[in-house]
């Protein structure tokens, strides 16, 4: 390989992992649709991940790869009107649905629910949120599938 492949590969490679710490707002500014993740060992290139964007610069899409390369799982996201997430559904290599997480906000865009589902859509996990007057979090309380409380953490603040 000449100086000037090696020189390219290095420059693709940094813009590449760069790119990939962007916040949304860059991600948006600079048009970017997707960001792939590479890591080199030992002279091989293996994916490590790629994300896909939309237009707003909000995550669509995120493929994990295994250490030899084949795809661990893929990420799948949802937003609604006012660009808040509101679901994530994990499936495998297979396109095989693993996980569901959807989530609920209140009229201010504070998430006040968050539900987690398994492979059959059957209810896992539940968390329900609560916020002061300023809308700093103020609990977060942890339900089982079967609705049953398992934890309660609170928020206190000192100012």
């Amino acid at each position: 390989m000449n100086k000037i492949s090696v020189v390219l590969f290095w420059c693709v490679l940094l813009i590449s992992s760069a790119s990939f710490s962007q916040s949304k707002k860059e991600i948006k500014k600079f048009r970017i649709k997707s960001i792939t993740e590479i890591n080199i060992e030992k002279g091989k290139s293996v994916f490590e991940s790629k994300c896909t964007y939309n237009k707003d610069g909000l995550l669509l899409e995120e493929i994990s790869y295994t250490k030899e390369g084949a795809v661990k799982e893929i990420s799948k996201f949802k937003y609604n009107s006012a660009k808040d997430e509101i679901e994530v559904a994990v499936y495998t290599p297979n396109n095989q649905l693993k996980q569901k997480t959807t989530k609920v906000y209140n009229a201010l865009g504070e998430k006040t629910e968050e539900s987690v589902f398994d492979e059959d859509l059957k209810l896992t996990k539940k968390f329900v949120y609560t916020y002061n007057k300023q809308g700093l979090k103020t609990e977060r309380k942890t339900f089982d599938g079967a609705g049953q409380l398992t934890s309660v953490r609170k928020y206190n603040y000192q100012f």
